[in-house]
């Protein structure tokens, strides 16, 4: 949009400039249409060329980095995936350059060539055009985005600085998280049954290789997005402490085998941690983090309450849903993203590995758990060549799309951020220009009846100056609204 502005101010200001040759030719004969579709034509081969760039700098950003930004949003992409920008786009660019010309060439040559035969009568070639009340929206507009572009940009550097300096609570270095699944899928009863028996044959015999100190599993990594559910809390007296709507909308949930904690090294704070016993179909009970005794009960004791969920969205008063005693308080373990800039609130809640889908494998190990990757890739299609492992990578790595993703905004509102900085002051220059140029009569009569110089700067530079403040201003405002 900003771009647009600039563009439409500068071939206005064009355009508006030609007018003694405009009125020049409509005198020689040339008529109204014709002059027209010059314009256009003129406008048309400007944007043509502009919508060439434009394409071939699409074409350059989706194969250098488009390709990257789909796999570590979507995962691989399929073999038949085209990055090439499509006819389709090709057709699109194509209308929309119709439609740029017809704007930026036809609207204006029209308002021109409007009332010409009129002027030449009275002699006169200028004063027909002037910039109104539109463009001064326009350049208020561009002042305001040029003030709210730098603060964008501080504020994603603060946000890329709290990506790398994410903290899980453990020594993330030292873990390498598997993703697990099966070809054949876990949809019946007995695939399923295969996809437990071949993960735990997968568990024992990573945990016999040298340099793995322990093996656990999990269905989502730390640092990970995670589910997020509705949270209800007993207050101990059999009422609910959130009857129409609950305390905590978006508490953070982990299912976990239960030798999870004890892999990860950390230590139960109060209560127990999670048992074989714990995987029954009657047994509800859950473990909290400290987070979660902070921001839902306020620093209250947690061990003996229950709780029960929703799926976030799904908000009910349906009493039929299940309770959950909390057995044991655990230091956070990273179930906050990144991008969560709310203080997390976690709840694991235990369960057998391959029972609820897909999951990932967690290793601890001694020294770099990346040398590791392919002993277990061979361990994994010797215990079954279904098994297919994706996303190795250590923990301290599971931030690292986002923080890539994060960069690639920064370095594009950086590049944006200058374009503003660039386009403003030529566009405020191109409207100044203009203005004094149409004006060069008046200031020459002024200047000749003894208006002293300063007086004139002053009246010529009034308005500009006002639209500019008004563009801080209003830059100003978005600015702390947003905020």
């Amino acid at each position: 949009a900003l771009l647009c502005a600039n563009v439409s101010i500068l071939v206005f200001a064009r355009t508006a400039a030609r007018e003694s040759e405009i009125v020049v030719r409509s005198a020689l004969g040339a008529s109204r249409r014709r002059i027209v579709m010059q314009l256009f034509t003129e406008a048309l081969v400007l944007g043509g060329v502009a919508a060439v760039v434009a394409l071939a700098v699409a074409q350059f950003t989706l194969r250098r980095w488009g390709v990257e930004f789909l796999e570590r949003n979507l995962g691989p992409l399929p073999f038949w995936y085209d990055v090439n920008v499509s006819p389709t786009t090709v057709l699109y660019a194509s209308a929309l350059t119709l439609l740029a010309a017809a704007v930026a060439g036809v609207v204006p040559a029209r308002k021109i060539t409007r009332g010409l035969g009129e002027r030449l009568k009275q002699g006169t070639a200028g004063g027909g055009v002037r910039f109104g009340g539109v463009w001064a929206a326009v350049i208020v507009a561009q002042v305001a985005a040029t003030v709210a572009f730098p603060v964008v940009v501080f504020f994603e550097q603060r946000q890329l600085v709290r990506f790398q300096s994410h903290d899980l609570g453990i020594a993330a270095e030292e873990y390498l998280g598997v993703r697990l699944d099966m070809d054949a899928g876990a949809d019946t009863a007995a695939q399923r049954v295969r996809f437990e028996t071949v993960i735990e044959t997968l568990r024992r015999r990573v945990a016999e290789e040298p340099g793995v100190r322990g093996v656990t599993f999990v269905d989502r990594l730390p640092g990970d997005y995670h589910r997020e559910s509705w949270i209800e809390v007993d207050d101990g007296s059999g009422v609910s402490s959130a009857t129409s709507q609950p305390l905590d909308p978006e508490v953070s949930t982990a299912r976990i085998d239960p030798s999870y904690f004890e892999v990860m090294g950390a230590p139960i704070l109060a209560g127990r941690g999670f048992s074989a016993a714990d995987l029954g179909p009657d047994a509800r009970v859950v473990v909290v983090d400290e987070g979660f005794i902070r921001r839902v009960l306020q620093g209250r004791n947690a061990v003996g309450r229950r709780v029960r969920f929703t799926p976030l969205g799904e908000w009910s008063q349906d009493e039929s849903r299940p309770w959950y005693q909390i057995v044991g308080v655990v230091k956070e373990l990273g179930m906050a993203h990144p991008a969560n800039s709310r203080l997390p609130a976690g709840v694991y809640l235990p369960g057998a590995p391959g029972r609820d889908g897909y999951l990932y494998m967690v290793l601890h190990t001694r020294g770099d758990p990346l040398a590791l990757a392919p002993r277990v890739r061979e361990v994994a299609a010797g215990v079954d060549p279904a098994l297919r492992l994706s996303e190795l990578q250590r923990l301290d790595e599971v931030k690292n799309g986002m923080v890539w993703i994060v960069g690639l905004w920064l370095r594009i509102t950086v590049v944006l951020t200058a374009i503003a900085l660039l386009l403003s002051p030529t566009g405020i220059y191109s409207v100044l220009a203009f203005t004094v140029s149409r004006r060069t009569r008046e200031i020459g009569v002024r200047v000749a009846l003894g208006a002293a110089r300063g007086r004139v700067v002053a009246e010529i530079f009034r308005k500009p100056l006002t639209q500019v403040g008004a563009g801080v201003l209003v830059g100003f405002v978005l600015v702390t609204a947003a905020a």
